[in-house]
């Protein structure tokens, strides 16, 4: 049995209709990634990168899938098609500057903001080099879209000012942050402060002795 596969969240619920899809064929043929690289002639690396939930895959690799596994390939192109729209629509979103409509989760505010930073400013580095504020910094940044650390509503301020959209637009991140992301900054530090107080306790508080 090779290595287990690595998913993360993904972005809407019609990527992560696809990637179940595939996931679970792969699964039932009891095929590998390597042998979808072969189908699809692409680096394994690639398709593990493509089906692990982060962007919608190439077309090229879910037809593969679907051809490797005896699939439906009307139902795959079904499931890539909405997908892709999907992605097409967060985009449009992003381009013009707002976040997306529609989000539910924090997660899906992270990766509505990493979508806007790449398409205005293009990387971390250039964001960085944006903002005057010395707010930002890429390991802050870099952390926070990976889920590693809670996104202050600071970070989100100076990230969206730096990508240069005007004040409406700016309220509009901001109470996206508040309905989705002030909930888990709060749990955040809510956990930080339990395990704080336990590290401080006094040994056999709490405890018996023998």
């Amino acid at each position: 049995m090779g290595r287990p596969r690595a998913r993360v969240r993904p972005a809407d619920s019609a990527l992560g209709a696809l990637l179940d899809w595939a996931h679970l064929r792969l699964d039932e043929a009891g095929v590998s990634y390597a042998d979808i690289a072969v189908t699809a002639r692409y680096d394994p690396s690639w398709v593990s990168r493509s089906l692990c939930g982060r962007r919608v895959p190439d077309w090229h690799i879910i037809r593969a899938v679907a051809a490797r596994c005896s699939s439906s390939v009307t139902e795959a192109r079904s499931l890539w098609s909405a997908a892709d729209e999907a992605r097409r629509q967060r985009l449009a979103e992003v381009t013009a500057g707002y976040p997306p409509v529609g989000m539910t989760t924090y997660t899906e505010l992270c990766v509505a903001l990493r979508e806007l930073i790449a398409d205005r400013v293009g990387s971390h580095r250039e964001l960085v080099r944006h903002d005057d504020s010395g707010v930002l910094t890429r390991s802050t940044v870099g952390a926070v879209l990976r889920g590693e650390r809670s996104l202050a509503p600071q970070v989100l301020t100076q990230a969206v000012r730096a990508c240069e959209l005007d004040e409406e637009a700016m309220l509009a991140w901001q109470m996206e942050w508040r309905r989705l992301g002030e909930p888990i900054r709060e749990a955040m530090d809510q956990r930080r402060r339990t395990i704080a107080r336990a590290r401080l306790r006094p040994y056999g508080v709490g405890r018996y002795r023998w």
